[in-house]
């Protein structure tokens, strides 16, 4: 019964964000392309692809976090492999586009895998800073909180 609303939930979502997303430009859809790619890869524990996403650097912060912090292979395989997303539906709100710097703000439903091995859903709202050097997207400062 949890999955089936979890599924209805995002279902939902991602139609709302599809909706939205016929608002945006070609450079702001790109932008939100890369965005997706990145959750996708998350989620799949595609780790090398994930690792491309990150500008060399990068330094971000989410809630937990003490301190911004940059974002360094160990750190990266800790967090993909403490907190895996099994589900996320993300929801974009503003796409800013100055030059070659992109700021992203979102909000992502995520159901991840609990240490219990139950499902936890969580809303996390987020901003990145993207910049696109040599033709391609990556996050170079990022903020999270739920």
């Amino acid at each position: 019964m949890r999955h089936a609303s979890a599924v209805v939930v995002l279902g939902f979502l991602l139609a709302a964000s599809s909706a939205s997303a016929q608002e945006w430009s070609e450079a702001q859809l790109e932008v939100w392309a890369f965005e997706e790619s990145c959750w996708q890869d998350f989620a799949s524990q595609e780790y090398e692809e994930w690792l491309t996403c990150f500008h060399p650097d990068f330094v971000g912060w989410f809630s937990t976090n003490p301190t911004p912090m940059p974002f360094h292979e160990g750190f990266g395989r800790h967090y993909m492999e403490s907190s895996p997303v099994r589900i996320f539906a993300l929801k974009p709100f503003s796409i800013l586009i100055h030059g070659n710097v992109a700021i992203v703000h979102y909000s992502a439903h995520v159901i991840r895998t609990g240490p219990d091995g139950k499902d936890q859903a969580v809303w996390e709202h987020w901003t990145d800073v993207a910049v696109k050097e040599d033709g391609r997207w990556s996050w170079i400062a990022d903020h999270g909180h739920n």
